[in-house]
C-alpha cells in the first residue's frame, strides 16, 4: 500500500463516465501500488513518504510589472530596441521613457 495524496479532483471511472469512487483534491489516500503509482504516473497524485507531509508545488506569483520610469536606462534601451524604437540623439532617463511612450502612443492609435 502506498500513500498517496492527490493534486486535482480524480473520479476512478469504474461505474461509467463520472461515476466511481472520487479522489478529491489535497486529500491522501492508501492505495495499492498499481493503483497509487497509476495516479502518480499520470501527474494527478503524489506519493506521501511515511512520517513525511507530501511535497507542495510552489505557488507561483507573477513579477510585478514595472512602469517604465522604473527601469534603468539599459533596461529602456534593450525594450526600444526589442520594439524597433530609433533612440539616437536620445541620452536622458526621462527623454526615453517619453520617446518609448509616444511610439507606443502612436501604434495604438493606429
Amino acid at each position: 500500500m502506498k500513500k498517496i495524496k492527490f493534486l486535482e479532483r480524480c473520479v476512478y471511472e469504474t461505474e461509467g463516465p463520472n461515476k466511481g469512487p472520487v479522489f478529491e483534491a489535497g486529500k491522501e489516500y492508501s492505495l495499492d501500488d498499481d493503483k497509487a503509482d497509476r495516479w502518480i504516473r499520470r501527474g494527478k497524485a503524489e506519493e506521501v513518504s511515511a512520517g513525511k507531509p507530501a511535497k507542495t508545488s510552489p505557488t507561483l506569483t507573477p513579477a510585478p510589472v514595472k512602469a517604465l520610469g522604473d527601469h534603468t536606462i539599459a533596461e529602456l534601451t534593450d525594450l526600444a530596441k526589442e520594439e524597433k524604437i530609433d533612440l539616437e540623439g536620445v541620452t536622458l532617463h526621462d527623454e526615453i521613457v517619453k520617446k518609448i511612450e509616444a511610439a507606443r502612443a502612436a501604434k495604438t492609435a493606429k
